[in-house]
């Protein structure tokens, strides 16, 4: 069994100081998932355009990341966009052209070639779910045929939900 995640999803598993998304308890929903995904022994794919989304912006952290990601390699791997890959990319996007009736020039868009590329490597790998917190991946994940989960539809763990109860209590008598 596997699973593909998004850059933002990446970002919170290789970087506890990266800025989480605006969804409650983020970082704690992800973790959470790692867990899951760690009991059930299931494989974390990184799509190729994912990984270089994320290291475009690493900056100074991208030796880090990298050794992250050999560190953690039997669970988590980089999925490559390869021939299956580009003729699935392919026959999805000229899909898309019909569906639309738009002008192919309108998906020379870098974020509409990437989220395309994503999707087909989840789907060319078989993989079960497609996490992200990106509503147009979600998407177009959905149209292609896979399951997929926003970041806010991310169960919350028991021990996490019980402290965000106490946090906001406490954040609601002060005021």
């Amino acid at each position: 069994m596997n699973v593909v995640i998004d850059a933002s999803l990446l970002l919170l598993v290789l970087d506890d100081s990266a800025a989480a998304p605006p969804v409650l308890l983020a970082r704690e929903r992800v973790d959470n998932l790692l867990n899951q995904l760690s009991d059930a022994r299931t494989t974390v794919l990184i799509p190729a355009p994912v990984w270089a989304e994320v290291l475009s912006g690493a900056g100074s952290a991208l030796e880090e990341y990298v050794s992250i990601l050999r560190t953690k390699s039997r669970w988590l791997q980089v999925s490559p966009f390869d021939e299956r890959a580009a003729i699935e990319c392919g026959i999805m996007l000229k899909d898309a052209y019909v569906r639309r009736r738009r002008n192919p020039k309108d998906f020379r868009k870098p974020k509409v070639k990437f989220d395309h590329q994503i999707v087909a490597i989840a789907k060319v790998t078989g993989s079960d779910c497609l996490y992200a917190n990106d509503n147009d991946l979600l998407t177009l994940a959905r149209q292609a045929g896979i399951n997929a989960q926003g970041l806010e539809d991310l169960p919350i763990a028991n021990e996490d939900r019980q402290l965000d109860m106490l946090t906001n209590t406490g954040e609601n008598s002060k005021g």
